[in-house]
């Protein structure tokens, strides 16, 4: 592209030509450098392909309890169908991907879940049927708001007065006693 001077620019005019130069050959982070990429044809960093997740199904064996999962899954569904419910799924917390055939390495994240479980709560006060698949040790509907306070669960129970049993402590029923009912439902 060939350039051509402005006879008729003034020194000023020059300036801000000059600083547009300037400012066009500035790095831009969202424009990736292509030769800079990992070279995926690389035989050590393979991309994956979708025969890899064939293959995981064919050589690994479904766990034992499939069958009943799917089994209740479907009831689940079929009844709010038949309620004219909708459903939704909701997966919640963090996830693990292993690096290798062995799984010693992997990549995880550090998800709570709450995200989720403050979604699960919203669709079920809207009137959907929630399916909640979580990660173990994640929050759940409800119950998060009790896990990240600065007080330990056991806090709000308080020993009954005649010492038989174990109740929510006053100062905590009416918030408790809300979530419960929601909870509930």
């Amino acid at each position: 592209m060939g350039s051509s001077k402005d006879t008729n620019s003034t020194p000023a005019t020059q300036q801000q030509q000059q600083g547009a130069n300037v400012n066009a050959s500035r790095i831009h982070t969202s424009i990736p450098d292509t030769n800079a990429a990992i070279d995926r044809t690389i035989p050590v960093f393979p991309a994956a392909k979708s025969i890899d997740e064939d293959n995981y199904f064919r050589f690994h064996r479904p766990p034992p309890y499939l069958s009943q999962i799917s089994s209740d899954v479907a009831e689940f569904i079929n009844f709010h169908n038949l309620a004219n419910r909708k459903i939704v799924l909701v997966t919640s917390g963090g996830t693990t991907v292993p690096l290798e055939n062995n799984t010693v390495r992997f990549i995880d994240n550090f998800s709570a879940g709450t995200r989720g479980a403050t979604s699960a709560e919203y669709f079920l006060e809207n009137g959907y049927a929630v399916i909640f698949l979580h990660r173990e040790f994640s929050l759940l509907p409800y119950s998060r708001h009790y896990s990240h306070t600065t007080n330990c669960f056991l806090d709000y129970m308080a020993e009954s007065s005649d010492g038989s049993k174990v109740e929510v402590d006053k100062k905590f029923q009416a918030d408790m006693l809300q979530f419960t009912n929601i909870y509930s439902l």
